[in-house]
């Protein structure tokens, strides 16, 4: 009886723990997004029509983002995916603004106590927004012919244990954060470049799905984990996106399930 109450009571602590996270997350998310809203908003001329364009975009690239982390998963496929990309795509924009308004705040609070800059640096958050705009941009599209067109890495390590001169080829592999952005057709993409290297043994170093197992379930990738070929096995660990599924061994059990 009493082994029966601390187990309940375990999982209600645990429950409240989770909500209790997402509580504190949600309220300093939608006050960083506030903050770069409002920052955004005064750093444009105040008699233009940028302002407010400014406005209703950051606020339907938030909702947008929202709605694809909360529902994405319910959605059809196409639709998860596109929003999804513009959510996640406004996350990368909205962190690099968020960090330069506020080394801009930083700065015009030190002008303010010092005045290295008698002007009061009144064009200074616009500048730092156009150019942390251009940049963000810029790096966006790199990082996306990066992302779609991997590189493989090759290291040649040698042990000093008596090996019989044997040669093991490994592929190393991690980050995959498949889901609804990166989907099936990229996977195949990936066991294809891990099946050309014939790797004796296959490692997958965690972060495998991005926030869910169910679109993995839903397109059937774990056909696509069997297709690996490695003659001592394909063996995996949790990273830290494991423990944002369903459930603890959520992960684990899908993999398990695929080989």
């Amino acid at each position: 009886m009493l082994k029966r109450l601390n187990l309940q009571l375990e999982i209600l602590f645990k429950r409240f723990m989770k909500i209790g996270f997402i509580i504190i997350a949600l309220a300093i998310l939608f006050s960083l997004n506030g903050y770069v809203m409002v920052r955004g908003w005064q750093a444009l001329p105040p008699v233009s029509v940028s302002r407010p364009i400014y406005l209703i975009t950051a606020i339907a690239l938030f909702v947008a983002m929202m709605v694809g982390m909360i529902f994405g998963n319910a959605m059809q496929p196409v639709v998860a995916k596109t929003v999804s990309f513009i959510g996640f795509s406004y996350i990368i924009v909205f962190i690099y603004l968020f960090l330069s308004f506020l080394v801009v705040d930083i700065v015009r609070i030190a002008n303010y106590f010092i005045e290295f800059a008698p002007s009061g640096l009144t064009s200074f958050r616009l500048w730092a927004m156009v150019v942390t705009l251009g940049i963000t941009g810029i790096a966006m599209v790199i990082g996306n012919i990066k992302f779609n067109h991997p590189e493989i890495v090759t290291l040649n390590l040698s042990i000093d244990k008596p090996t019989q001169h044997k040669v093991l080829k490994i592929v190393a592999a991690s980050d995959f954060h498949l889901g609804i952005s990166i989907d099936k057709k990229c996977l195949h993409s990936y066991v294809k470049m891990i099946n050309e290297q014939h790797p004796d043994i296959v490692l997958l170093a965690g972060d495998i799905p991005d926030r869910s197992i169910i679109p993995l379930i839903n397109q059937n990738m774990a056909e696509e984990f069997r297709a690996i070929k490695a003659s001592l096995g394909v063996y995996a660990i949790n990273g830290n996106h494991e423990h944002y599924t369903e459930t603890p061994n959520a992960t684990a059990d899908y993999l398990k399930s695929a080989g």
